[in-house]
């Protein structure tokens, strides 16, 4: 089961303590603190966050990681032996109206120079949620416990940008998309190298793998989400539409950016 907050997960939790026999909890990577330095990649025995009130409520960038980390070890106090805690990185695939994939998939699709964040050397890293939902059933047919990290393959900006066929955009430095208060919420995914929040962008997958966890090709999981997305309509929520980078914003970036390169 999922479970945002702490009080929800001790609720269910203490529910089915004696009615099931095994309970699988789908936490975050966000439950990890940042490593230091921030290049190392994450493992199942990279520390978590600590745990913090369970009577709070509010969720956002600041209590994400530890809100699901602290639901982590309610899960385990109640169900000792018994519990799988499942950490999946960004969760791509149908259904998905989170808008991280959707805007540069819209956006490729739009009229005009995009931006391009960085240089093309920054990573991103998702996983396929049909790959989550296939271990998920590895692990209640086996009854396996303990941890496991979910993700699929680290790919380049430059790799996703031909990918969806944006190579005619214009690459904006991140130290410009830093001046502009830019974040993760008007550019879906974008993760500055060396930065705390790149850290969640290398997740290792080694020991799920080595379970039999297997990742589809990241071309694929983005094809297979592009037709989910047109067959519903590009439908995504407004709220999440309006967080995204505006096409003024944009224009003013881009022509920014262009002007010094032409320079």
């Amino acid at each position: 089961m999922s479970g945002y907050l702490p009080i929800h997960v001790r609720q269910t939790a203490t529910l089915l303590r004696e009615r099931v026999a095994h309970y699988i909890y789908i936490s975050a990577v966000k439950a990890f603190e940042p490593p230091t330095p921030h290049h190392v990649a994450i493992t199942e025995k990279s520390p978590t966050y600590s745990p913090i009130d369970e009577t709070i409520t509010h969720i956002d960038n600041h209590t994400y990681g530890p809100l699901k980390a602290t639901s982590e070890q309610i899960v385990r106090s109640l169900f000792p032996l018994r519990a799988t805690i499942l950490r999946p990185q960004v969760i791509i695939g149908p259904h998905d109206c989170s808008g991280r994939l959707a805007y540069w998939l819209l956006r490729a699709q739009g009229t005009g120079t995009p931006l391009l964040p960085g240089r093309g050397d920054d990573h991103l890293q998702v996983v396929d949620v049909m790959d989550i939902a296939a271990f998920m059933m590895k692990v209640i047919q086996n009854r396996w416990v303990g941890d496991f990290n979910l993700a699929g393959e680290k790919v380049s900006w430059l790799r996703f940008v031909q990918l969806l066929n944006m190579s005619h955009g214009q690459w904006v430095a991140s130290e410009k998309i830093a001046e502009a208060g830019l974040s993760f919420r008007e550019l879906p995914l974008y993760r500055v190298k060396g930065s705390t929040e790149a850290s969640y962008m290398n997740i290792d997958n080694s020991k799920a793998r080595a379970h039999g966890f297997t990742v589809t090709d990241f071309s694929h999981s983005v094809s297979r989400y592009a037709a989910w997305l047109s067959e519903n309509g590009h439908r995504i929520p407004d709220d999440i539409h309006a967080e995204w980078l505006t096409p003024e914003q944009e224009y003013e970036l881009v022509k920014a950016s262009a002007g010094a390169v032409s320079h």
